[in-house]
């Protein structure tokens, strides 16, 4: 009796371990975790996406910070010091600046899951951050590594695993062409419901990169910042990402952050990042 208990208690310690583990993840991650869950939470109740001709909101679309600083909790050093700068709506800004600089604050600060500890982030004139809360559909973020979610290529994009609703598919196949992936469903809508799987297993690192590109293009962004997207690709499938951005260029306001210059060939400035302050580094297209 007495070694079928302490069997028991051994099995039990050894099931403790991956909640410990998730537990200790949690900890590690729950100071960037907690404003996008907030942020998610705080808009559980809006179902549209509002537009800008909807809401009476300002067309220009002019991004200034002014004297932005960022200064993360329980550090004695800003991650983001006094930036000035200017984002027009249409042009195409890179970023560039080795690992920790401060690049994917600023990122998270444009899309509104950080708010400036000091300074003024807006928007023609009003806070930048209030303005994304209340027009959901303005900003759009593809990461480094996009996640492919179990379910069907429609489900990724339109993130809706339900029924489609109406247009929905007209929209997916839209954002399809746009990333050069119309091929997956040039046959029928059947193509779009054709699960994907788990685990990235069957896609290429291109195609799950496009896929995360038409994600953030399907509610037709006017801000779109792209982290890094094509560090981990091969040449070929840089050159084609790097097309399908270009050729957003003008339509939407672009913030690219990249590791080389050359990725940023059509930017029409390039800014660099430096222990928190920010510098013009080289002129692209103009």
């Amino acid at each position: 009796v007495i070694a079928i208990f302490i069997a028991a208690i051994f099995r039990i310690v050894a099931s403790m371990v991956p909640i410990q583990a998730a537990l200790g993840t949690w900890k590690a991650i729950e100071f960037e975790a907690q404003p996008a869950l907030e942020f998610v939470v705080g808009n559980r109740n809006h179902t549209n996406v509002a537009t800008l001709e909807e809401t009476g909101s300002p067309l220009e679309g002019k991004i200034t910070l002014r004297d932005v600083s960022f200064t993360f909790p329980r550090s004695t050093r800003p991650t983001l010091s006094n930036l000035n700068m200017t984002l027009e709506l249409g042009s195409f800004i890179g970023l560039i600046g080795r690992s920790g600089s401060g690049k994917s604050t600023f990122a998270d600060l444009l899309i509104g899951l950080k708010e400036p500890t000091s300074g003024r982030l807006e928007i023609d004139g009003q806070p930048l951050a209030n303005f994304l809360q209340s027009n959901l559909g303005y900003a759009a973020y593809v990461p480094q590594a996009p996640a492919i979610f179990p379910g069907t290529l429609r489900e990724n994009i339109s993130l809706n695993f339900g029924a489609p609703v109406e247009g929905e598919l007209e929209n997916v196949q839209r954002v399809l062409e746009m990333v050069g992936l119309d091929r997956i469903s040039e046959e029928s809508h059947k193509k779009l419901e054709a699960p994907l799987g788990a685990g990235n297993r069957i896609l290429s690192g291109g195609e799950i990169q496009r896929i995360g590109l038409a994600r953030a293009l399907f509610e037709n962004p006017k801000l779109l910042v792209l982290d890094e997207i094509t560090s981990a690709l091969d040449h070929e499938n840089q050159l084609r990402i790097l097309e399908t951005i270009e050729s957003l260029k003008g339509a939407v306001t672009l913030v690219v952050i990249a590791h080389k210059l050359e990725t940023l060939r059509a930017a029409d400035f390039v800014y660099k990042l430096d222990s928190g302050c920010i510098s013009q580094v080289s002129v692209g297209s103009q």
